[in-house]
């Protein structure tokens, strides 16, 4: 301790020894209560007459070591008073004390669940470690529910470390296992995923060694960020410990329990996904869903329900995915902000903004705000990629910026890889694609499974004028068909990026398989998974493509709806896209003078609005 800090404690405690027995005796218990306490928990305490109370009380107020706050509480007058007299506790009688504490606040006052564990705690070695441990684990599941999930976690750990004391466990393996369940859950809910990984695994480890199926499958099911995860966006991803995990728990759990046959095989489904392995993820996801609905467990079929639709995350089945939904919705509040937010990018698919906007409003100020603080990235994700779709490059940057810091505090494995992909569209609009390739290059060759990296860094090179290895990156992709492209959740967007390479290229051969491939889906919105962005309909590409193959009429038509599409959903940087194409149209039909005079307005409406790449787009064509 600080010297000077040494000379004032004992200053005070000097002044408290002047006092009566009975006053530095109350004084000691108030001490050990905190730095606020009232007479009927310290006759509890001391067993004191409340005369004898009163009496020593009103001499500690006179010596100013305490303050009458009226209503029989009092407050010491200085947090070092507090210190001062707790320190110089013995640790035998601060046990003690704290035991007594404990005792009486559950005698008076049974909802202080947080001051009983507390004090329960702190009376060990004296105390009953079986009622602190118990205490702890009352207070973590309070806080809980409360949506104070920092304050669970301290509450968990500390009947973790309680139970397991130098004299061994306290607690049987399987009490054992689910409060490393608790503690691991509300880790993820605190942003600790890596302690929450450390705990599950703890819980797999137990819940072997007994042989307990169940517990396995509520164990596994934690692993890797647990069921939030299971409707993430983490594709490439492989965890061999969450799939064996998953695996034997499927292996082992009897048919009776239905539930957790649910619950496993939807995690099992989305782990799968995560490792783009679409189709055995379409299967468990199936699978898992019938399983639920046998079961008539809600929380399992909200599981299945919001697992199938990020297994059907593919193009060809938006209709699917809005049923499903629907019914998610008609069953009471979804299971995870995450699957929010994937009805809100099928209705952004959709073109219906507005309902999207409607559904993020909600899910800021609505119960899942509270009970799931991923909803904030979320949020801040979205409001991100609004900015950009008003045309507010500059605002959607730094909003950008926000909500991956946000999701980074959260402890959201994806916030970085999310953030970055959502600001390589603003870099792109803002002409600074300066490096982007050569970071794309590199997230290729860590992810393999991952060909939207391949993509991206093509796409960066052809924007960014580098159109000779541009060319070399979309010859390597279009192999059998555009065979390295799987038809997963990314591959709307990912088609839109080639078509674009395309039309930078003047590729005339590939843009015909690619817009075939467009065609069935023309009226459909591009929305970036994770709503990293909004790249308007798809018209628009297809506008280009047509241009490119020499059929003027299909491009006008495109081009046209393209430009309706964007109007109607106020997308104005879009719109402005469109009309450049159109400049294009009229000046291969020969109309050169309506071809410039658009040309003209497009760009004093990006230097206007500060869209640089649209800017120097149109400038080249002038």
């Amino acid at each position: 301790m600080p010297e000077p800090l040494a000379d004032l404690r004992a200053t005070i405690l000097r002044r408290v020894d002047l006092l009566a027995d009975d006053t530095r005796r109350i004084l000691a218990a108030g001490s050990v209560v905190g730095r606020s306490f009232d007479l009927t928990l310290l006759g509890a305490m001391t067993d004191l007459e409340p005369a004898v109370l009163a009496a020593a009380l009103s001499e500690a107020v006179a010596a100013e070591v305490v303050v009458d706050d009226g209503d029989g509480r009092y407050t010491f007058s200085h947090a070092l008073v507090q210190d001062a007299l707790y320190s110089g506790l013995g640790p035998t009688r601060r046990v003690r004390l704290h035991r007594r504490a404990a005792e009486a606040i559950e005698s008076l006052r049974p909802d202080e669940i947080a001051a009983i564990a507390h004090h329960h705690c702190c009376a060990l070695p004296v105390g009953d470690r079986d009622r602190a441990v118990d205490a702890a684990r009352r207070a973590g599941a309070d806080a809980a529910v409360r949506g104070a999930h920092e304050q669970a976690v301290e509450h968990f750990e500390r009947a973790l470390a309680v139970a397991r004391s130098e004299t061994g466990c306290c607690i049987d393996p399987p009490t054992e296992a689910r409060l490393l369940c608790d503690l691991g859950d509300e880790c993820i809910k605190a942003g600790a995923t890596d302690r929450a990984d450390e705990v599950y695994a703890a819980a797999v480890r137990i819940a072997r060694e007994i042989d307990d199926p169940v517990l396995l499958a509520e164990a596994a099911i934690g692993l890797g960020g647990g069921i939030e995860e299971s409707v993430g966006f983490q594709l490439g991803q492989v965890n061999d410990e969450l799939i064996d995990a998953l695996v034997d728990a499927r292996a082992t759990l009897p048919e009776h329990e239905t539930a957790w046959c649910a619950l496993v095989t939807a995690r099992l489904a989305g782990a799968r996904y995560d490792m783009n392995e679409v189709v055995q993820a379409q299967k468990l996801s199936a699978e898992a869903l019938d399983l639920a609905r046998l079961s008539g467990d809600p929380r399992a079929l909200a599981m299945a329900l919001a697992v199938r639709h990020n297994s059907l995350s593919c193009p060809d089945a938006l209709r699917e995915r809005l049923a499903l939904d629907d019914e998610l919705r008609a069953l009471g509040a979804p299971p995870t902000a995450q699957a929010v937010m994937w009805r809100v990018n099928d209705l952004v698919e959709c073109g219906w903004i507005r309902d999207a906007d409607a559904e993020i409003d909600a899910l800021e100020t609505g119960p899942l705000a509270r009970s799931q603080p991923r909803t904030r990235w979320f949020v801040a994700h979205y409001r991100s990629m609004r900015a950009g779709l008003d045309g507010r490059l500059r605002d959607a940057m730094a909003l950008s910026q926000r909500a991956a810091d946000i999701g980074t505090q959260l402890g959201a494995r994806t916030a970085g890889v999310t953030g970055a992909v959502q600001q390589f569209f603003l870099a792109r609009e803002l002409a600074e694609l300066d490096g982007y390739a050569e970071a794309l290059d590199a997230l290729a060759e860590q992810n393999p499974g991952q060909p939207g990296f391949v993509v991206g860094a093509a796409w960066a090179r052809a924007e960014s004028g580098r159109l000779d290895e541009a060319r070399a990156q979309l010859e390597r992709l279009a192999a059998n068909g555009f065979a390295a492209v799987p038809r997963n959740g990314v591959w709307l967007t990912n088609m839109l990026l080639l078509a674009d390479i395309c039309d930078a290229l003047g590729d005339a051969t590939h843009a015909g398989a690619i817009y075939e491939e467009l065609l069935p889906l023309r009226d459909r919105f591009v929305a970036v998974p994770r709503l990293a962005s909004f790249q308007g309909s798809v018209e628009r590409p297809l506008g280009a493509l047509a241009l490119l193959r020499g059929d003027l009429d299909a491009a006008e038509e495109h081009v046209a709806r393209a430009r309706a599409a964007h109007e109607a959903v106020g997308a104005p940087l879009l719109v402005a896209r469109c009309d450049l194409i159109r400049a294009r149209l009229l000046r291969a039909r020969g109309e050169r003078t309506a071809a410039d005079a658009l040309v003209a307005q497009v760009r004093a409406a990006a230097e206007r609005e500060d869209w640089p790449d649209l800017a120097l787009d149109a400038a080249g064509m002038q």
